[in-house]
């Protein structure tokens, strides 16, 4: 059968072809004189000007046969990132956690191997002093990289579903002269001005304009406060976001056995308390 893998044009990398050829070959079983026979059927019009101008009886083996493609095509191989270079890769101050990740996850795939613990440690030394995400892999620390990897995204989905739009209350200064204001009050009684003792212009536009921003506010307003303590922790617990509670120091004869608290998993208070 023959491989079900993308045809070799020679200006891409030659060992990115010989993996997949390698894997499928593998895959099936195929012995080496057969590997020496199927690699021609992988190979576009200008790899195969080069295999047919190999000596006849030349290679006897798959391994010749592999040493001598990537000989060739040498000019084509991605040359790898030397893996001192993630020891650069740090979190920016306007990064956030995902994008941080994302960056140094790229920069990764075309480096060359690297021990599994500098692969583990160097991320979590490149986030930012007074990261969250860092202070919960120091309290708990990750053991693989892999590891690292599934927290970084649980820590991914707990910012982001947490997030909630900003308003700007803030009332800025009038910058109105004396004289204007002077104007203004003296025309306040005048039919064109009653309705607009705010400042507001008072037009339909502006007028639904009004009642949107409200709606917006009062609805940004909802999301932060309508949640309650238990919501929050019963939506973060064991993600390693939320830090362990400290001892209740109430003696536990003194304790209400009517309320119970599921973050110090104790009675005497409730968990929005």
């Amino acid at each position: 059968k023959i491989p079900q893998i993308g045809m070799y044009d020679g200006t891409s990398d030659p060992y990115a072809h010989l993996g997949h050829y390698t894997s499928w070959m593998d895959l099936h079983g195929a012995s080496d004189a057969l590997r020496c026979r199927m690699f021609s059927l992988t190979l576009g019009p200008r790899a195969q000007k080069w295999y047919y101008t190999l000596p006849p009886h030349s290679i006897w083996k798959w391994q010749q046969l592999r040493a001598a493609f990537r000989s060739h095509f040498i000019g084509a191989q991605i040359c790898l990132i030397p893996k001192e270079s993630i020891t650069n890769i740090v979190q920016k101050d306007d990064e956030t956690v995902k994008d941080y990740v994302a960056r140094f996850n790229d920069r990764i795939q075309n480096m060359e191997p690297c021990h599994p613990k500098t692969l583990l440690v160097t991320p979590i030394a490149g986030l930012k002093p007074n990261s969250m995400f860092r202070w919960t892999l120091c309290q708990n620390k990750p053991a693989t990289f892999q590891e690292f990897l599934v927290r970084a995204q649980q820590f991914i989905i707990a910012e982001e579903s947490m997030s909630v739009p900003s308003f700007d209350f803030s009332v800025k200064e009038s910058k109105v002269e004396p004289d204007t204001k002077k104007k203004n009050k003296k025309n306040f009684g005048k039919a064109q001005f009653r309705n607009s003792s705010k400042g507001y212009e008072n037009t339909p536009e502006s007028r639904a304009a009004r009642d949107q921003y409200s709606d917006n506010v009062r609805t940004g307003y909802h999301a932060v406060y309508s949640a309650g303590a238990a919501t929050i922790y019963e939506e973060l617990k064991g993600k390693g976001i939320i830090p362990d509670p400290r001892p209740v120091r109430t003696p536990e004869d003194k304790l209400d056995k009517t309320r119970y608290c599921a973050y110090h998993k104790s009675p005497g208070h409730n968990t929005d308390e």
